[in-house]
Formats: structure tokens, sequence, C-alpha cells
């Protein structure tokens, strides 16, 4: 079966926070919830043209303006919802969840 970039989306963000793909994710996953196996969470990993341009941009400024150090957040009220939805960027959820986000040895960053 063929690399499609979805298998290598879900296969890096188990790299990054030291997860397991789920090979068999989505309707065929034998009971298994998600794409990704990490003790304590539900990862689905969805990668595209699905993901809204708006929400990118929100993120990007909001990188770009937060210079201190501190975790960007970006928190959204979708209409009609009671519950509100946070977009972050793998590596700093990888840094939320205290883990050493790949990559980041090289660039002297802590864990």
């Amino acid at each position: 079966m063929p690399n499609r970039a979805w298998k290598q989306v879900e296969r890096r963000v188990a790299r990054k926070l030291g997860g397991t793909r789920i090979v068999l994710s989505g309707r065929n996953n034998m009971g298994a919830v998600g794409d990704i196996l990490l003790d304590g969470y539900t990862i689905e990993a969805k990668s595209g043209r699905q993901v809204p341009k708006t929400v990118i941009a929100w993120l990007e400024t909001l990188r770009e303006l937060t210079t201190d150090g501190r975790i960007p957040l970006l928190v959204m009220q979708p209409k009609n919802r009671k519950e509100m939805i946070v977009v972050v960027t793998l590596t700093d959820l990888a840094r939320i969840l205290g883990l050493r986000a790949e990559g980041d040895a090289k660039r002297g960053a802590n864990p």
C-alpha cells in the first residue's frame, strides 16, 4: 500500500509525542479510538485542505506576536457549540506534555 500523506502525518505525530500509530484506525480499528495511541490521550491526526486557512492565519499571527517564550494557544468558540476548541502546534503540545519535541536537541531547546 502506498505511503499516503495522511499516514506520514500520523507517523510524525506519533513520533513527536512518543506514541504509537494505530495501523487500522477509523472504522476498521478493532475497537481502538483515534490514530495515535498515547497513554491518557485520544489523538486523531488530520491533514490536507480541510484545515481552514483562517485558523492557520490566526495561529501564525499569535505565534509571531508571542516572543517571550510563552506557549501560544488559540481558543475558538464555534457558533452553536457549547464547548470551545483549542488549537496549538504539535511542537508546543509536546512542550505542554513535557516531552522533548523532535529536533529540539539540535536547536538547543530545553525539554
